[in-house]
């Protein structure tokens, strides 16, 4: 099992294509459970974990889970020098969503917390979890670098902005010889999404428009929710069975199914799983992609990361894009 990596500017090391997301670490999983999954990640070849300042906040008992059982798993392991430490901050509390954190002091309090339970010198790169547009684009910029130069992150990228944002900052940061923003997370699978069931506001979901920008500047961009929430592997389940599915209603869409059979066409063409086509759809790009995967046990691992190194072509991407995002 091997797994492609692709670089970050401004990061030491190349990123692996599947990253595993943290929500359920500490969570959903123990440690031990956690320490486990991890070690099996890295083992395959993994160097990111995707957590945030958030994770586990929504568990009585749990706050800041995330963060802490992964740096306590990268101090027991010692293997801080093999691993990314990325983690994101200025999410809203989750009592007061409309109430944003992200001023200066929020930004620097999260980041310093981030830091102590990651027991890290440095974050390889940090993320704005969320956007607030009443916030000039070069004070978050100035917050950012300012933890740059006092050494507490390395590079930093932004989690659900709009794509008007981001190039806004990109482009004061070229102007004024500022650091760039190194990458960008977005809500993005094979799986076309019911945006009119999305229950956050404050989430964003990548559109035709964002898609174009990172194809043509080469920021790297992250899917969260990358297999939306195992979309295909249940419709593959239910055709093998000849059980009826009823798709969520987040994800009830007629081009669904025609993405499945496209997906499930390719699979059986490749000898591989529906899900790694999934993952596979979203890092075969001509610009750097990478597909947060989530799972809780090894055995949903160890199918995404056997997606690690399958690359599909142009003429598969718009088979399954149907002429929505493919170059």
């Amino acid at each position: 099992m091997s797994i492609r990596k692709r670089p970050i500017p401004g990061i030491g090391q190349p990123c692996s294509v599947i990253v595993l997301g943290g929500v359920p670490l500490g969570t959903r999983l123990d440690e031990r459970q956690s320490m486990r999954l991890m070690d099996f990640y890295a083992d395959a070849g993994g160097n990111m974990v995707d957590t945030a300042e958030v994770y586990g906040n929504w568990v009585p008992g749990k706050t800041n889970a995330s963060e802490i059982v992964i740096g306590k798993w990268m101090k027991s392991r010692g293997n801080r020098d093999r691993m990314l430490v990325t983690t994101k901050g200025g999410h809203p509390d989750l009592g007061s969503m409309n109430v944003s954190r992200l001023h200066a002091a929020d930004i620097r309090a999260d980041a310093e917390g981030s830091l102590r339970r990651l027991q890290a010198d440095v974050i390889d790169l940090y993320w704005l979890h969320r956007d607030d547009r009443s916030i000039p684009v070069s004070e978050l910029l100035g917050s950012l670098g300012r933890l740059v130069e006092d050494g507490l992150i390395r590079s930093f990228g932004c989690s659900n902005w709009e794509t008007d944002r981001i190039a806004e900052a990109n482009r004061l940061a070229s102007e004024q010889g500022l650091p760039l923003l190194a990458a960008n997370q977005a809500w993005w699978s094979l799986a076309s999404l019911n945006t009119a069931h999305v229950e956050d506001p404050t989430v964003v979901v990548l559109d035709e428009a964002m898609y174009r920008y990172h194809a043509e500047t080469g920021l790297p961009l992250f899917a969260y929710s990358s297999l939306a929430k195992g979309l295909f592997a249940k419709m593959e389940a239910a055709a093998r069975t000849g059980m009826p599915f009823e798709a969520p209603p987040l994800y009830d869409l007629p081009s669904n199914a025609s993405r499945f059979e496209q997906a499930r066409r390719i699979a059986t063409e490749r000898g591989v799983s529906i899900s790694q086509v999934a993952l596979s759809y979203i890092y075969s790009r001509r610009f750097p992609a990478f597909a947060v995967v989530g799972a809780t046990d090894e055995s949903q691992l160890a199918d995404s990361l056997g997606a690690g190194d399958l690359m599909l072509d142009d003429e598969a991407l718009a088979l399954l894009d149907n002429g929505q995002f493919s170059e």
